[in-house]
């Protein structure tokens, strides 16, 4: 399958550019103290067991 170098431009731009979204999410996550408090409550889920919940 051949594709062109703009098709290939494209298709790294649009990598990059989500990757940069994903980067600027996290530092203001991280910046509002937030990214802290998802992180301790995704820990604390994770670590439950069904005995828990009774």
């Amino acid at each position: 399958m051949r594709q062109t170098a703009g098709t290939l431009n494209r298709i790294w731009l649009t990598i990059l550019g989500v990757l940069v979204l994903a980067a600027g999410t996290a530092l203001l996550l991280q910046a509002s103290g937030t990214l802290h408090t998802l992180l301790n409550a995704a820990s604390t889920a994770a670590r439950r067991t069904p005995a828990d919940h009774r």
